[in-house]
Parts: C-alpha cells; structure tokens; sequence
C-alpha cells in the first residue's frame, strides 16, 4: 500500500510543475494518503504488539483497529498537505488536527471495549 503510493507520488511529481489545465491536486491528496497509511500500517503493528494486549493484531477486529489507525495517520499527513496549499497550515494547527484525531480513535476504542463488554 505505501510502495503504491509512493510510486504514484514520484509519477505526479515527475511532471511537475503541473499546467492549470492538468489539475492534479486531489490525485497528489490521494496518494500522498495511501503513502501515509501504507507507511504507518507496519509500525502501528509493531507498536500493538510491543505495548497492547497479548493478542493484539491477532483476530480480524485487531486488523480493522490498525487499519483505522493507519487512515488516520494518512488523513492527518493528506488534510496538512491541503491546508499548506492555503498557506493556512502552522505547527498548532497540526497539533490541533493530532489532539482531534486522537480523541475521535480514543472514542472509538472506548465504544468498542464497551460492546465487547455487554454480555
């Protein structure tokens, strides 16, 4: 998945620069998304792994955790490359975007452990 993207990206950015009648931008988004999130996929594995439950990354409901995760990696590097198109992107606006998605996994995760719960 981040070698896929990453191909994409190096082909969009060996035409540059891009003519205004060849809009490329959502494609370079796009991309740019399937690299974050294929890179982070690995890592957050690992990261279940040393610091989750012993099971962690074994069952499929894991696996749709991690993905999750790494598309949340992916959507936070896609939305700072869009806001940096604005001039609009600062370090606080990217902590602000960190401390959202975190807490949105956070819900999530919380609502999870709940259902598991319920007998």
């Amino acid at each position: 998945m981040g070698l896929g993207g990453a191909i994409l990206l190096r082909r969009l950015l060996g035409d540059w620069p891009v003519s205004p009648e060849h809009d490329r931008r959502y494609l370079f988004l796009a991309a740019l998304w399937l690299t974050c999130s294929g890179i982070a996929l690995p890592i957050l594995w690992l990261l279940h792994r040393r610091f989750g439950r012993p099971d962690a990354g074994e069952d499929w409901r894991s696996f749709g955790v991690l993905v999750r995760q790494s598309g949340w990696v992916g959507t936070w590097g896609a939305g700072c490359a869009w806001l940096q198109y604005n001039r609009t992107l600062n370090w606080a606006m990217a902590l602000l975007l960190v401390v959202v998605f975190i807490l949105l996994e956070a819900l999530l995760l919380t609502r999870r452990q709940a259902d598991e719960e319920e007998p």
